[in-house]
């Protein structure tokens, strides 16, 4: 979806003379809205040609589409590579979770492309809005449309092979592009922890006794028996394919240095809501190319590391008035899943997947507040009205069930704490505070209340919108990540 229609700069005539093209290229030139105007003169700098179209990306994070012809071309009516336009994809800065710089991510662009991992080619950054310029890959995302077995193994042995080609990169190489390189793998371990809580400590605006439960497991799980290092992807399973062959891996801004693994904690959880197929065979797979065996332990390690750093990446997020509340919340609750996933693994416990008891008595207003709600907004651009739709509903859920749902959250952490908080910010800040000065024989006590609170939570996303559309990019999937244990993955292995 995009926020506005595409700018159509394409001219309808065809046959000016080329005396006159720039003039017909000022003439054509796009309209003058921000941030488009000041973009457009830079990215026919940095490339050569005319920029004929540019559209924004209706997304969280700034992203352009955009369309560029050279002058000859574009004054003849036609474009360059046999009349077809090259296209082009303008990322911008995150706003949130930013853990390298634009600069470094299009380094990292170059350092793949130079080892022979397909990755769009970056022609610089803009200076204002920063964005970086690069090419628009083509093809359909991971198995979109692959139905044949074959081909689907084809594909993902081909992915696993470009993630051995990334973790075996000269670790000289990965700090000449502004990637910090740890001084051990130990270290290496929790590199990207460290990072993120420093930035946590800084925005908390809330108690977070999920991370506190976390953090305090992953400092007393870190690895040390490993000896690799080197640089990983973090955000796994990205890629886009055509004709049985990828075109190209994307999403590059939370590759470190680390352990080699994490990046197998990353396919876990892109496959919970981008299903890549068995993920027996793609360890497998991974085991035969790299020469690591997989080590369960470093796995859910990664898993957690992982998920709280998504975790603390969006914490100012959730405490702010926002249109896309519910997305924000629905990640939240996708990540506690993620991790206690993996702390119940290694804790050998099993987590109750039961939802939780409702009070099915409807508020008499709820409904009819909705709909006012929803006919006050009114027709509105797509992306804007999923996220409409995601918080009308969510709104709902809340007037019907928030009221029990927050007296059992009560009640099960005055169970652990002794005292009765009086509301659910008291509760979960005496909970945090216990879980920081609790030892390890508690663990299993503060797991299941953590997974019970989760459990809550979900009950307050809408699962299925009334015109059967599900809500958001990963709502219908929260419940996926309640991973499968990796020793049963491995059991599978052959």
């Amino acid at each position: 979806m995009s926020d506005r229609r595409p700018h159509d700069l394409r001219p309808a005539a065809a046959g000016i003379p080329t005396e006159r093209k720039e003039e017909f290229v000022k003439q054509h030139a796009p309209p003058a809205t921000e941030p488009e105007q000041s973009l457009v003169p830079q990215v026919e700098s940095m490339v050569g040609g005319r920029v004929t179209s540019i559209e924004r990306e209706g997304r969280w994070r700034a992203a352009w589409r955009v369309d560029v012809v050279d002058v000859v071309d574009a004054v003849e009516g036609g474009g360059v590579n046999g009349g077809e336009p090259r296209r082009l994809y303008l990322r911008g800065e995150r706003s949130e979770g930013n853990d390298l710089s634009l600069e470094t991510e299009a380094a990292i662009h170059a350092l793949l492309e130079k080892h022979g991992v397909p990755v769009p080619h970056v022609y610089g950054l803009t200076a204002g809005p920063k964005a970086m310029v690069m090419d628009l890959l083509t093809g359909s995302g991971q198995l979109t449309g692959v139905s044949d077995p074959v081909t689907q193994q084809a594909l993902l042995d081909e992915y696993v092979g470009y993630l051995v080609q990334v973790h075996r990169i000269p670790l000289e190489e990965v700090a000449a592009a502004g990637v910090e390189v740890p001084a051990s793998p130990v270290e290496a371990q929790l590199a990207l922890f460290r990072r993120r809580a420093r930035k946590f400590r800084a925005q908390q605006a809330r108690p977070e006794p999920l991370v506190a439960f976390g953090s305090r497991w992953a400092l007393r799980h870190q690895p040390t028996h490993r000896d690799r290092m080197g640089l990983a992807i973090k955000d796994t399973g990205q890629f886009l394919q055509r004709g049985g062959s990828i075109t190209g891996l994307y999403d590059l801004e939370l590759a470190h240095v680390t352990d080699p693994q994490a990046d197998l904690a990353g396919l876990r959880v892109r496959n919970a809501f981008e299903p890549l197929g068995d993920l027996a065979w793609i360890f497998d797979r991974y085991v035969e190319a790299s020469g690591d065996p997989i080590d369960p332990a470093v796995v859910n390690f990664h898993q957690v590391v992982g998920g709280l750093a998504g975790r603390q990446a969006i914490t100012r997020l959730r405490t702010e008035e926002r249109a896309d509340y519910v997305n924000w919340l629905t990640w939240e609750v996708a990540g506690a899943f993620s991790v206690l996933s993996a702390i119940a693994e290694e804790l050998g416990e099993e987590l109750d997947p039961a939802p939780p008891d409702l009070d099915d008595t409807p508020e008499p207003l709820s409904g009819s507040l909705v709909r006012a709600l929803d006919a006050w907004v009114g027709p509105t651009r797509p992306y804007d009205r999923v996220v409409t739709d995601d918080l009308l509903n969510h709104i709902q859920l809340v007037l019907r069930h928030g009221p029990s749902l927050a007296a059992s959250h009560l009640a099960d952490v005055e169970s652990l704490v002794g005292f009765q908080p009086t509301s659910v910010h008291e509760a979960d800040a005496a909970l945090e505070d216990l879980v920081r000065e609790a030892g390890p024989d508690t663990d299993r006590r503060i797991l299941h209340l953590l997974h019970r609170s989760a459990k809550r939570q979900r009950a307050l996303i809408p699962s299925m919108l009334p015109n059967g559309r599900p809500p958001g990019s990963v709502g219908p999937f929260v419940d996926r990540f309640r991973l499968e244990a990796v020793r049963s993955v491995m059991a599978r292995m052959g």
